[in-house]
Parts: C-alpha cells; structure tokens; sequence
C-alpha cells in the first residue's frame, strides 16, 4: 500500500505500524472509556492516518505522521494530539491527557514507532495542539506553531 503526495509517499511499512497502532487505540478506547472496539475512527491521508475517539464528555484526535510536508514548521515522524476535549474542565482533564501520552509513547514503541528502533517511520516527536501542555526548551522543538518536543 502506497498512498501518493506531491512531495513524498507513505511507505507500506508505515501503513503496517499505523494499523497496528490504531488497533491498540481501539482497545485502549473501550478500556479507559467503556466504548466499543469500533467506535474509533481511522482516516488516512498521504502522509499518515488520524485516529478519532467521539465518547460521552470526550474527544480525542490524533495524527499520526510519517511525513508532515512542513505543516505548521513541524518535524517528519510526528504523533500530533490535535484534539483532547473532556467536556468537564476539572484536573481529571491532566491525569487523562498524561495516560493518553502514557499510551502513545508505550503503544508506539511496542510497534516500532520509537526512536532507534526501526529504518523506516520513526516516531521522533509528539506535538500538541490543543493548549494543555507546553514544553521547557530543553525537549522542546525550535520553531514549530504548536508545543513539540523530540524523543530522547
């Protein structure tokens, strides 16, 4: 499977990695949030896919990027959170958004999508684009318009 762009193409390994990582979103879904497995939505696109959960006083939205074609000054092989929206506006807002993160820097490593462990779509960074989280100089990404920090 190689879906074109203009510029790059999305390797078919890539495309392996991201079904497998969205199968474990689904399962992560239904756990933490009682949905059911089918309740997530996968939407490819040239350069990757978005995850979509839709549940009662959630919303979550990730991109998962093997090339970001220079979106928003962002870096190539990038998880981005587009969206984390919990409806209650509480501090279980924070302790949700960590296991989320929790989740994609485990569950990515555990299919290759970390750092150092494969040739080909290396997950290097996690953005964010909704106003959560902002990340000290030190990991943070130079230039990007949204908070992006790189794997160590």
């Amino acid at each position: 499977m190689t879906t074109s762009n203009t510029n790059k193409t999305l390797s078919t390994i890539a495309a392996h990695r991201i079904e497998d990582l969205f199968d474990d979103f689904c399962i992560y879904v239904a756990k933490r949030y009682g949905a059911s497995y089918d309740d997530a939505i996968l939407d490819w696109n040239c350069v990757g896919a978005t995850f979509r959960y839709f549940g009662r006083n959630i919303h979550i939205q990730l991109k998962v990027w093997e090339h970001s074609n220079g979106h928003n000054n962002l870096p190539d092989d990038i998880i981005i959170v587009s969206d984390f929206v919990t409806g209650s506006g509480n501090a279980q807002d924070e302790t949700k958004f960590r296991a989320l993160c929790h989740f994609i820097f485990e569950h990515g490593s555990r299919h290759g999508l970390a750092p150092l462990q494969s040739p080909y779509f290396v997950v290097k960074h996690l953005a964010v684009e909704t106003p959560i989280v902002i990340f000290t100089k030190e990991v943070s990404v130079p230039n990007t318009l949204i908070p992006c920090i790189k794997f160590a």
